[in-house]
């Protein structure tokens, strides 16, 4: 038998190493990880999707932007959520996301690829972002300054008892309380939101009852809005005492009694810690006595170690403030759904997001209200909500073919989310 030789040119050979090599190239799939190395290598190559509705150019755009939030959500969030204890990459993605999405600017894109998802045809592309390191670093170091402590309002009245009798109101840059208690929490690396900010919710400031449970939700409200996170607020009087052991000379004596309530805006406002103390002050004068007393209300009595009002202050917010965020209860209310469909919504918020867990508190037709444990502001959950509304993938509620269209997340409010499927779910 003969055998035939076929004379293949070299040149043919190297272009089919070449273009196996090209077929064999790595690109992550849809379960790969993004390594930490790769985060601080300056290559990030990470794959985002979107469902194609009216055009791939469209779903293009749109599974890049889901590829920069997984870039960011694992570069940054999560080395910021291990360094803080906060909360977890997803739930701060919010704030992240606003802030440093200059990070996918400089992309390339490497692949796309369609595929069919029950009813719905997905895109998933393939994207490699170029970051410099030091950028990566700045960003974190960032994101630690916004998000590792919470922001706080301090909001203390002063009542002094004198001859002639001195307010210095919840906004008022001389209450010495609400001055000292901001220059420490700034010493520490809190950042302190002006008050000035809700000042004509204050009008009728001497009608503010201080009870927590009480406190005008427009206040709250407000104060979340101006951006902080944690409210501090509270009422000192200060009234003139006889003290034996002063008679006979030029000192006055004051006792100053207060009580501070430390508020989460996260949520349903949940209650931090409340102090309560009191504390006496003596001078010449009547005035400086009286302010004598404040002092030692806010610093405690002894003036060589922190004590009083601004030790509890630091304290519980270190010790409970991790913990608020990591269980902020949100309500949500689910309308133009069905409960028995519901639970599938449920499962998909319960296992895509990071919502921690769901108790229903009612359900009726077309309309179901839950409380949920989610580790960030009802904002986040609302953003990731927003730009997962129509990916069957994250939502596989979207499959079944009374529930297509978007969902719509139409009303957030502090702890709270109205949230509205676009067709009649059953």
């Amino acid at each position: 038998m003969k055998i035939k030789y076929i004379s293949i040119p070299i040149s043919v050979i190297l272009v089919l190493i070449c273009l196996s090599c090209r077929s064999n190239r790595k690109i992550p799939s849809a379960k790969q990880e993004i390594s930490d190395d790769t985060c601080q290598s300056g290559q990030i190559t990470v794959w985002g999707e979107a469902p194609i509705f009216t055009s791939v150019a469209a779903a293009r755009a749109k599974a890049k932007k889901d590829a920069c939030r997984r870039a960011i959500e694992k570069c940054i969030g999560t080395e910021v959520a291990s360094a803080t204890g906060v909360s977890d990459g997803q739930s701060i993605l919010h704030e992240i996301f606003a802030k440093s999405d200059g990070i996918c600017k400089n992309d390339k894109l490497l692949e796309d690829k369609e595929y069919q998802l029950d009813t719905v045809k997905m895109l998933r592309s393939v994207y490699r972002f170029k970051v410099k390191r030091a950028d990566i670093r700045d960003k974190i170091n960032l994101m630690q300054k916004l998000v590792g402590n919470p922001k706080v309002m301090v909001l203390i009245r002063e009542e002094y008892n004198l001859p002639e009798k001195k307010v210095e109101g919840f906004a008022s840059r001389n209450a010495l309380a609400a001055k000292v208690l901001r220059k420490n929490l700034i010493a520490k690396g809190y950042h302190l939101i002006d008050s000035a900010k809700i000042r004509k919710y204050l009008r009728n400031e001497k009608h503010l009852t201080l009870k927590a449970k009480n406190i005008n939700d427009r206040l709250k409200d407000a104060a979340m809005a101006s951006g902080a996170d944690v409210m501090i607020i509270g009422r000192v009087e200060v009234f003139p005492q006889s003290i034996s052991a002063l008679k006979g000379t030029d000192f006055k004596s004051f006792r100053a009694t207060g009580n501070i309530t430390i508020l989460s805006l996260w949520g349903s406002t949940r209650i931090l810690g409340e102090y309560t103390d009191s504390q006496a002050g003596a001078h010449v004068s009547p005035y400086n006595a009286a302010r004598k007393a404040v002092d030692s209300f806010a610093r405690g009595r002894y003036r060589n170690r922190t004590g009083g009002m601004l030790a509890y202050v630091d304290e519980t917010l270190k010790d409970e403030w991790a913990e608020a965020t990591r269980n902020n209860k949100i309500q949500i209310t689910v309308t133009n759904i069905d409960p028995q469909v519901a639970g599938i919504f449920r499962d998909d918020l319960e296992e895509r997001t990071s919502v921690n867990n769901i108790d229903e508190i009612s359900a009726s037709k077309n309309k179901i209200i839950w409380e949920a444990s989610y580790p960030g502001r009802s904002f986040a959950l609302a953003d990731s909500i927003s730009f997962y509304k129509d990916n069957p993938r994250i939502f596989t509620v979207l499959n079944r073919p009374k529930c297509k269209g978007p969902i719509i997340v139409y009303n957030i409010q502090r702890g709270a989310l109205r949230i509205s499927f676009k067709n009649e779910c059953h």
